[in-house]
C-alpha cells in the first residue's frame, strides 16, 4: 500500500487484522476493536478514571481558544464516565476541528467525528472503518481475499455513497459502537424551532474570537483565499485580528491569452474586485495570484492523487498546493457557511416526502444517475435508513437543509479536503454543532437575504460592507441609486431579493444588476445604470409558485442591428429585436425562468441601458 498522499491514515477494525497488520506501523488493542495507524498519524492519548480517549487530527474549544488538546481530552474523559452521555454530547457541540475521537470505557469502543466529518471516515460492513476509501477497500480485500467492485465514475460524494461497492461514508451526526456494530444518531436531541436572526447572532458571535486566538497561537502561517465574492468577505472580517499572519491568495486564469467568453469575464471581474480589495485594505504585501496555466498537471501526480482520494474536484489545485504552500500550515475555508444560506431552490425548502426530497438531491448525484429517478429514490431510501433520518423528522428539523449539512458538506466537501491535506490542514470557523444547530433555526427569508453573515461582518469589520460582493457597485453607489428612485414606483435591484407581481402571483427574485419597476399589471426591467454591460451578470428569475400555468408577454422597445443586445430565456438567446412585437411565453406551474442579458460591448451611454428595457405582462 502506497500511502504517500494519505494524510493521517488509520483503520479501526472490530476484529484483529491478520493479513494486513504488517502494513501499519502501530497497532492498539482496544476493548472492542483494534486501531491500526502509521508513524505520520499523530495520535493524542488521554486516560482518566478508566476512560481512554484517542484523538486523530486537531481539536479546539470554541469557548476558550487557549485550551490545549490534552485539556479538552481530559474533560471529555471525565464527562464520558457518566452513564447519561448528555453532558458529553453537549461538550462535543462546542468543539471545532478536523478530528476523529475514539472513546473506550472498557466495555465498548466508540468513534465520533467532527461536526461535518471534515476529517473523513469510511466504513465497510459496519466492521472496518478507515480514513480513506481506498485504504478501507484494500484492507477489506487483503483481509478477506475478496474483490470489491469500483464504479467507473466518481460517486462525487452523493448522500453517503462512495465509488466502491459496500463502502460508505460515515454520517457526522452519528457515532459508531464496535460492540453493537452499529451507528447511533445522537444529533439532533431536541425539538427544532425558528429563531430571530439577532437571537442567533447573540448565541454565536462570541465564539469567533476564541477560534481566531487559537489559530494565532497554533499556526505561524495561515492561508486564506480572497475573491470578490460573499464568503471571502466573511472570513476576511472574522480573521481581521490576525491578518498579519494570513497569506491571502487568489486562483486566476491567464486572462491575456484566454478567448473572451462568459467564463473569462467572470475571472476578469473577480480580478478587478480582488485588486480593489487588496489596494483599499493595504494587503498587497501578503497577497498572491496563482495562475492555473503555470501549473500543468503531471500525469504521475494525477494518477497518484486520483487513486488516494474519493473526489475529483480539482487535481490542478491539489498540485498547485503541493508545489507552493508550506507544509504544516492551515487553510481557512468558508464552504460550510452555505448552511446558513439557501443552497438550493426555495421551491424545495419545505420538502418532506421521499419524492419531494428527490428534487433537492438530484443535482448532487453523478450525472450518469440524474435521469434515473427510480434508482435515485431507492438509493435515498437506503441511505435514510442507514443514517436514521426518521429521528431528524421526529424533532421537526428541516430535512433539505439537514441533507445539505450531512451529505453535501459531510461527504462531498470533506472528500475534497483530501486533495490538499497531504500539505496543509483545513479549518472552517463554523464547523461545530452548536453554531450549525443555530443556523438550522434560520427562517427562509433570512437564508435568502444572507442576513446572519451580514450582521457578523457588521460586527467584525463593518468597512467591508462598503464593497458589494461580486459587483463593481459600492455601498455609496447603492445609496445614491436608492435616493434617485421614483416615489410612485416600487423599485428593486440586486439589494432586493423578491418583488411580487400582484396579478400573476409570480415571484421575481435573484435580481442582479437590474432595475425593476413594478406597476399594477406589469413590471419593467432594464440594466442598472453603471453596470458593465458585457462583463457583469445581468439577470433575474421568474418563479411560478402557483398551481396553474401563466402566459406572459415580454415586450422590448429596441429595434436596431441584432448583434448588439441579446436576452436569453433559460439559456436560449434571442436578439432583443425578437421582443419588439412582444414575445409570448408560458411559465408552467412550479417552474422557473431565468432572464439574462448579453451585450456585445461595455456600452457606456445611458441610451444603451434604456435600450435593454423589457415590459413583462
Amino acid at each position: 500500500m502506497n500511502r504517500e498522499f494519505q494524510s493521517k491514515p488509520f483503520i479501526l477494525s472490530k476484529r484483529a487484522l491478520v493479513n494486513v497488520q504488517n502494513d501499519f506501523d502501530h497497532v492498539e488493542a482496544l476493548s472492542s476493536a483494534h486501531l491500526y495507524y502509521d508513524d505520520k498519524t499523530e495520535v493524542t492519548d488521554s486516560s482518566n478514571h478508566g476512560i481512554r480517549i484517542l484523538l486523530i487530527g486537531y481539536i479546539l474549544d470554541i469557548t476558550d481558544g487557549n485550551r490545549s488538546s490534552s485539556e479538552i481530552l481530559t474533560e471529555l474523559c471525565q464527562l464520558y464516565q457518566s452513564e447519561n452521555k448528555e453532558s458529553f454530547y453537549e461538550k462535543l457541540d462546542f468543539l471545532n476541528g478536523r478530528y476523529i475521537l475514539i472513546a473506550d470505557d472498557g466495555s465498548d469502543t466508540v468513534l465520533f467525528t467532527d461536526a461535518t466529518c471534515l476529517r473523513p471516515v469510511f466504513y465497510w460492513n459496519k466492521e472496518i472503518l478507515g480514513s480513506h476509501e481506498v485504504l478501507v477497500r484494500e484492507v477489506v480485500e487483503g483481509e478477506n481475499n475478496i474483490e470489491l467492485s469500483v464504479q467507473k465514475f466518481k460517486m462525487n460524494g452523493f448522500l453517503d455513497y462512495t465509488s466502491t461497492q459496500s463502502v460508505y461514508k460515515m454520517n457526522p451526526n452519528v457515532f459508531y459502537s464496535a460492540v453493537g456494530m452499529q451507528f447511533i444518531r445522537y444529533y439532533p436531541r431536541a425539538q427544532s424551532k425558528v429563531s430571530e436572526v439577532d437571537e442567533i447572532v447573540a448565541k454565536t458571535i462570541d465564539f469567533y474570537q476564541p477560534q481566531v486566538e487559537w489559530l494565532n497561537r497554533n499556526y505561524p502561517l495561515i492561508y486564506q483565499s480572497l475573491t470578490g465574492g460573499y464568503d471571502s468577505k466573511i472570513s476576511l472580517a472574522i480573521t481581521k485580528p490576525t491578518m498579519n499572519k494570513v497569506q491571502y491568495f487568489t486562483y486566476m486564469i491567464d486572462l491575456e491569452n484566454t478567448p473572451d467568453s462568459q467564463f473569462s469575464r467572470i475571472y476578469r471581474k473577480d480580478k478587478d474586485l480582488v485588486d480593489r480589495l487588496v489596494y483599499n485594505l493595504n494587503i498587497d504585501d501578503n497577497h498572491t495570484y496563482y495562475y492555473f496555466n503555470e501549473y500543468p498537471l503531471p500525469k504521475d501526480y494525477e494518477k497518484t492523487i486520483s487513486r488516494n482520494t474519493s473526489s475529483s474536484h480539482s487535481y490542478v489545485l491539489s498540485h498547485l498546493t503541493h508545489r507552493e504552500f508550506e507544509k504544516n500550515s492551515i487553510h481557512v475555508k468558508s464552504t460550510i457557511y452555505e448552511i446558513a444560506k439557501l443552497p438550493f431552490s426555495a421551491n424545495h425548502i419545505n420538502a418532506q416526502t421521499d419524492e419531494e426530497l428527490l428534487n433537492v438531491i438530484v443535482n448532487w448525484a453523478p450525472k450518469t444517475l440524474r435521469k434515473e429517478p427510480e434508482k435515485l429514490l431507492d438509493m435515498y431510501r437506503s441511505f435514510a435508513e442507514r443514517v436514521d433520518m426518521e429521528q431528524v423528522a421526529l424533532y421537526g428539523y428541516n430535512l433539505p437543509v439537514m441533507l445539505y449539512w450531512e451529505t453535501r458538506m459531510g461527504n462531498w466537501h470533506s472528500n475534497i479536503t483530501q486533495e490538499t491535506d497531504n500539505v496543509l490542514e483545513t479549518f472552517v470557523f463554523v464547523n461545530n454543532r452548536h453554531m450549525l444547530n443555530q443556523f438550522m433555526y434560520l427562517d427562509t427569508q433570512a437564508r435568502k437575504n444572507r442576513t446572519y453573515f451580514d450582521k457578523v461582518v457588521s460586527n467584525k469589520w463593518p468597512i467591508l460592507n462598503y464593497f458589494i460582493p461580486n459587483r463593481y457597485e459600492t455601498l455609496e453607489d447603492r445609496i445614491a441609486m436608492q435616493a434617485n428612485d421614483g416615489a410612485s414606483q416600487t423599485r428593486g435591484s440586486a439589494s432586493r431579493a423578491r418583488v411580487e407581481l400582484t396579478h400573476y402571483g409570480i415571484n421575481v427574485r435573484d435580481i442582479s444588476n437590474l432595475e425593476v419597476a413594478a406597476q399594477a399589471d406589469h413590471i419593467e426591467i432594464r440594466p442598472l445604470q453603471g453596470t458593465k454591460l458585457k462583463d457583469e451578470e445581468i439577470t433575474l428569475t421568474l418563479a411560478n409558485n402557483d398551481e396553474s400555468d401563466k402566459p406572459l408577454v415580454l415586450e422590448g422597445y429596441y429595434n436596431h442591428p441584432s448583434k448588439n443586445i441579446f436576452i436569453a430565456l433559460n439559456g436560449e438567446k434571442f436578439s432583443i429585436n425578437d421582443y419588439h412585437e412582444g414575445k409570448n411565453v408560458t411559465l408552467k406551474a412550479g417552474e422557473e425562468m431565468k432572464i439574462s442579458y448579453h451585450y456585445a460591448k461595455n456600452f457606456d451611454r445611458s441610451s444603451w441601458y434604456k435600450a435593454g428595457m423589457l415590459t413583462i405582462r
